[in-house]
């Protein structure tokens, strides 16, 4: 056999079917012969963007830095207004120890009336940042509850399901609208093993009847803003009475499964109702839902009072059903979600 003409040197490798070792040739004088398409492949390998990629060192990404970046300024933040809060109790605290020290000044009596009136205010005080906290405390339980319950049920742990019922029977113990339904599920829960039918079992005795009265408070608070802002002379007045019912059922519902918010509670309750309605997108309402429910035409035909009157309605409905799901302490698997179209022949029933 004839020698090739002298090429580059290059690795191949001798599985490739293209790869050819000759025959009757001295180990000495052994020759690879390779046909030109896998030197075209070896040489599309060797030159392609991948292979080049990984021969390089990745470097960080535009992304990752923004990341950092807003994490910085968040951090910032958070320091800027603790100091500012630092400085705002310094200032509140020399303001009042000024004002004990003059009224001592003038009059010893004067003095010890401050001093008394002042630890009346640090103990209300004390007495309200506590039941912030415990409002605080309370909803994240209700959240880390649906989790935990969510979890067990995916993946199958008859330990977590176990310890999901032990803190439920927590949260509701004391409650009398409850003492039946914790009765049945300590009957019940012994004899049953798997992970998913305790979170059944559970869903159905504990959450049925609290669900059945959250729906019968949102169809009762949503008809009531229906007929005020329907009837109702001025803009201000719908929105005010809006807003108020609307704080009014999440609140209730809160306390409901077991919430309770405060002041600050209330806020975090708005915020998680206003994230999980963003998150749905269900909190778009139009002519096209009217027509869903009352038929084809029908929204068309309504007055213009009336029809915003059963928007505002649909829209107090719609956040009363985010509550319900921001609540609840145990998601919704066995049982069916609730709808709108669920409470509309509440909210369209005439009379009270």
């Amino acid at each position: 056999m004839a020698r090739s003409e002298t090429r580059q040197p290059a690795s191949f490798d001798l599985d490739d079917p293209s790869v050819r070792v000759a025959d009757q040739i001295p180990a000495s004088e052994l020759e690879i012969e390779v046909s030109p398409e896998a030197q075209k492949k070896k040489f599309q390998t060797d030159s392609s963007p991948k292979a080049k990629t990984t021969s390089q060192e990745m470097k960080p990404t535009q992304a990752v830095s923004s990341m950092h970046l807003t994490a910085r300024f968040s951090r910032w933040g958070g320091v800027l207004l603790s100091s500012l809060g630092v400085l705002a109790s310094l200032a509140a605290g020399l303001a009042a120890t000024e004002l004990v020290e003059s009224l001592f000044a003038r009059a010893d009596w004067l003095g010890w009336v401050a001093v008394g009136f002042a630890a009346l205010a640090a103990l209300a005080l004390i007495a309200i940042v506590t039941r912030e906290v415990m409002s605080l405390s309370r909803l994240r339980k209700l959240g880390r509850i649906r989790d935990e319950a969510t979890r067990a049920a995916r993946d199958g742990s008859e330990h977590d399901a176990r310890m999901v019922i032990a803190k439920l029977k927590q949260l509701y113990r004391g409650r009398t609208d409850c003492s039946w339904q914790l009765t049945r599920l300590a009957d019940a829960a012994p004899g049953i093993f798997d992970a998913a039918d305790l979170m059944k079992i559970s869903e159905r005795i504990l959450m049925k009847d609290l669900d059945d009265r959250a729906k019968a408070e949102i169809a009762q608070t949503a008809k009531r803003v229906s007929v005020v802002t329907a009837v109702s002379p001025a803009a201000l007045i719908d929105i005010g009475f809006v807003l108020i019912a609307n704080l009014s059922l999440m609140r209730k519902l809160a306390a409901l499964y077991g919430g309770r918010p405060g002041t600050f509670g209330m806020l975090k309750l708005v915020r998680m109702v206003l994230t999980h309605l963003a998150l749905t997108g269900g909190i778009a309402l139009g002519d096209s839902l009217l027509q869903q429910i009352f038929g084809h035409g029908v929204a068309a035909r309504l007055s213009a009072r009336l029809g915003e009157g059963v928007l505002n309605g649909l829209f107090t409905s719609r956040i009363g059903l985010a509550a319900l799901e921001v609540c609840r302490p145990l998601p919704f698997t066995h049982l069916p979600t609730p709808a709108i179209k669920d409470l509309m022949s509440e909210v369209v029933r005439p009379g009270s």
